[in-house]
Order: structure tokens, then C-alpha cells, then sequence
């Protein structure tokens, strides 16, 4: 997903989920990733349409979903005060 200089991030725009708000990108080794890509007004004259088949350079990406990990289920709702 970096270029050479391990600063920047390349990444191939496939497609625009319009209802959720995110690019549908793949990196350089095949990684799928799900980017907004107009959060930073980049692109003030663009609609979001506009990226899809397009490769982008982006600084950096931040996440914006939890991941959870050690997930259970809880046999008994906790009380909550």
C-alpha cells in the first residue's frame, strides 16, 4: 500500500458506495480498503463519482471503524447504573 518511500499510500479507486459514503480501493499487493476520499475537500470541484477508475496518492488514512477482536457472546446482559 506505500510507495517506495514508505510515506505516501497508492491506491486504485474501483468503485463509490454511495449509500455508505466510501471509495472501494485496492493497494498495490491486492489489499481492499474502504476510504473516503473527499473528507479532506481535496477535490472541491469533484463529486465523489469522479475518483472511480482513477489511482490516487493519499498522505495518510486514518480508521474510522472499530475492529473488534476476542469477540463472545455474553450469556447474561450486564446491569448498567
Amino acid at each position: 500500500m506505500t510507495l517506495n518511500d514508505g510515506r505516501t499510500h497508492i491506491l486504485h479507486v474501483l468503485t463509490y458506495n454511495t449509500e455508505e459514503r466510501f471509495h472501494l480501493c485496492r493497494d498495490y499487493r491486492g489489499g481492499m480498503h474502504r476510504v473516503d476520499l473527499m473528507v479532506d475537500g481535496g477535490f472541491p470541484d469533484s463529486k465523489p463519482e469522479d475518483l472511480v477508475g482513477k489511482t490516487v496518492e493519499c498522505e495518510s488514512m486514518h480508521a474510522y471503524v472499530a475492529i473488534a477482536q476476542g469477540v463472545r457472546i455474553v450469556e447474561k446482559e450486564p446491569k448498567h447504573d
